[in-house]
């Protein structure tokens, strides 16, 4: 790779790294967004900033000053000693980045809250969605998001449960009111732990009910 990142390491809603370009360090970066995988994409931007002909300094500013998008790893707020956040993370691969940015930015505990998108999705991918999920310490999957899809017999959220269930993990529900969520999560966190809301259809639109349920 002529592009690479380096000595990364990660301190709650920032990623540090170092970059080399043709076996040469040629800068250190903060991106204040967390994960490796907003390391890998910042890092394609410097490598295409870098073909273009634009100066290291000048990539690294617009980097640095990067504040993030809607709905990816949005900070809702803090209560009760209990961080929510947003994420529109809805394939197993972008749960399991999304979960792994948790924990290595700020290394507490996870209470996911995850919202199926469409039923041939989950059908599909259901055992896929389950072992993602297994980097949460507790999860709470909602019913399915339909989106364009009608429901198809047999296909709910429980899907997921069972298949996490039968890879081992021990505190994973199905809740299938979503008017209970919030007084679920009350229930389930613990200070010094991260609630995470996770999905591509109105699963974000609880977050603030949660945070609200954690202040009173």
């Amino acid at each position: 790779a002529d592009v690479r990142a380096v000595s990364a390491t990660y301190d709650q809603g920032v990623s540090i790294f170092k970059v080399e370009s043709q076996g040469g360090t040629i800068g250190r970066i903060k991106l204040p967004l967390p994960g490796r995988h907003n390391v890998l994409n910042a890092l394609a931007a410097v490598a295409l900033g870098m073909e273009l002909g634009l100066s290291f300094d000048h990539i690294r500013g617009a980097l640095e000053g990067f504040t993030g998008v809607h709905r990816r790893f949005e900070l809702v707020g803090e209560a009760g000693g209990v961080i929510v956040a947003d994420d529109f993370a809805h394939h197993p691969a972008e749960i399991s980045a999304t979960l792994s940015a948790a924990k290595s930015g700020w290394k507490m505990p996870v209470l996911a809250v995850f919202q199926p998108h469409l039923f041939s999705r989950t059908k599909a991918l259901a055992r896929e969605f389950g072992r993602s999920l297994l980097a949460a310490e507790t999860a709470l999957v909602l019913p399915i998001y339909p989106a364009r899809e009608n429901p198809m017999k047999g296909v709910t959220g429980r899907l997921i449960v069972d298949a996490a269930r039968a890879m081992g993990h021990k505190r994973i529900y199905y809740l299938e009111d979503r008017a209970e969520v919030a007084q679920r999560v009350s229930e389930l966190i613990n200070p010094g732990e991260m609630c995470l809301t996770l999905g591509a259809g109105d699963v974000g639109a609880l977050a603030p009910q949660i945070l609200n349920a954690l202040a009173g």
